[in-house]
């Protein structure tokens, strides 16, 4: 337990927070990530009696945010709310002023949700082994939409032409409604997609549901198969946000916001509110959640550095 550990580390620990505590969002307010940062902050607030402040850092996709946090103090005052695309940011982008597995400390993912991948009702690929067919007697014909260069959907798409051993034509589009929209109409043959904005669409019958990126099924679609069942071994491209301090922050007030931040997921109104943004409660130790930060980080440069793709920071 923290009260009887010895040392100041842990003394700090049992008093922590003493003051407000920031949490930066790297984005622009009113998305998903921002959502669930300020859910987040209010109940932290509740169960450690300080308050949590969500302050949005946009801009240079993410990267002003995360530097903020890097080179802020390691005591715990100052926190990121992060979606897992800054994983991908150091392959990405030319230029970090941050490393990505050395300057953060995980303390918890929060949540997770898959992607579609989709198709249009005319495709004649009716499964993810119909698309890969199709797609291999056709290389570099089938165009997929996402949601923009760079973003998750382009790399879940990225990670299927790798894995599947297929050449698709990527089209971005400004968000994922562009995308969606062309592949209802049939302009483009595919879309990867966010799980919320695609599936209503799925169920009515406007597209095709072929495959889930993640590596479960959801609940909230149990008939659609995950892409790596469906035939791609070893796919898994799922979207998750998570809770970083910076490096060196004492482990014990790490370990003090795990426990609370747990705590919180495992309530019926947490299970309620995520349900309700389609979103899946996910928590892990910060040890594991430093794991799958370096997992990740290798695992999308990977995937970038096959693609070539690479952008400038706007």
């Amino acid at each position: 337990m923290l009260g009887a550990m010895p040392g100041t580390a842990a003394h700090a620990a049992e008093a922590y927070p003493v003051r407000p505590v920031r949490m930066i969002v790297p984005q622009a307010a009113g998305g998903n990530a921002d959502a669930q940062a300020r859910y987040m902050a209010e109940r932290l607030s509740e169960g450690l009696g300080k308050q949590f402040v969500v302050d949005n850092r946009a801009g240079a996709n993410g990267m002003i945010g995360m530097e903020i946090v890097a080179r802020a103090p390691a005591d715990g005052y100052t926190l990121a709310s992060v979606p897992n695309t800054f994983t991908a940011t150091p392959a990405l982008f030319p230029k970090v002023a941050y490393d990505a597995l050395k300057d953060f400390q995980g303390i918890s993912i929060i949540s997770g949700s898959p992607m579609l991948l989709v198709a249009s009702p005319s495709l004649s690929a009716g499964s993810v082994k119909e698309v890969i067919a199709l797609a291999k007697s056709r290389p570099g014909e089938l165009n997929y939409g996402s949601s923009g260069n760079g973003g998750p959907t382009h790399l879940a798409g990225a990670l299927f032409e790798l894995l599947a051993g297929v050449k698709l034509v990527h089209v971005p589009y400004k968000g994922v409604s562009g995308s969606n929209l062309d592949v209802m109409a049939g302009r483009i043959p595919l879309g990867f997609a966010s799980f919320l904005s695609s599936l209503p669409l799925v169920k009515a019958g406007k597209m095709k549901g072929l495959g889930i990126t993640s590596k479960a099924r959801s609940p909230l679609a149990p008939g659609i198969p995950t892409i790596e069942e469906a035939g791609v071994p070893q796919y898994e491209a799922a979207v998750w946000i998570g809770i970083l301090a910076p490096s060196r922050t004492p482990r014990p007030i790490v370990n003090r916001l795990n426990a609370a931040i747990v705590e919180i997921l495992k309530s019926p109104q947490a299970r309620e509110r995520y349900v309700n943004v389609g979103a899946e409660i996910r928590y892990n130790s910060p040890d594991e959640f430093q794991v799958l930060i370096r997992e990740e980080t290798a695992k999308w440069a990977n995937v970038i550095k096959a693609a070539g793709i690479r952008l400038d920071a706007q």
